[in-house]
């Protein structure tokens, strides 16, 4: 299941798992760029593997948009992305004409 908060749960295992591989090389550069947590990586690798679990309602405002906007640029699931936008972490990102 995707978590995005404690209030907002959606998806299976095997959607968590399938997001979550899609988007686990570009959290490492993320990682690598220090603009996301390895902590949270590490702790998202293992909930993956033994519960099916991808989980984001630990993440920083930051990490949180970060992490929408990949699952936003890989076309990832809209009812993920709706779900993200739903979220008081949410920052819409302003374009420069």
């Amino acid at each position: 299941m995707i978590i995005i908060s404690e209030k907002s749960i959606l998806g299976s295992k095997s959607d968590a798992r399938f997001i979550f591989n899609k988007i686990k090389a570009d959290c490492q550069l993320l990682v690598n760029k220090n603009m996301l947590s390895l902590d949270w990586l590490t702790e998202t690798t293992n909930e993956i593997e033994f519960f099916g679990e991808l989980d984001f309602s630990a993440l920083t405002i930051q990490e949180f948009n970060l992490i929408f906007d990949l699952l936003l640029n890989l076309h990832i699931d809209n009812q993920v992305t709706d779900k993200m936008q739903a979220d008081p972490r949410f920052v819409e990102q302003k374009k420069v004409a």
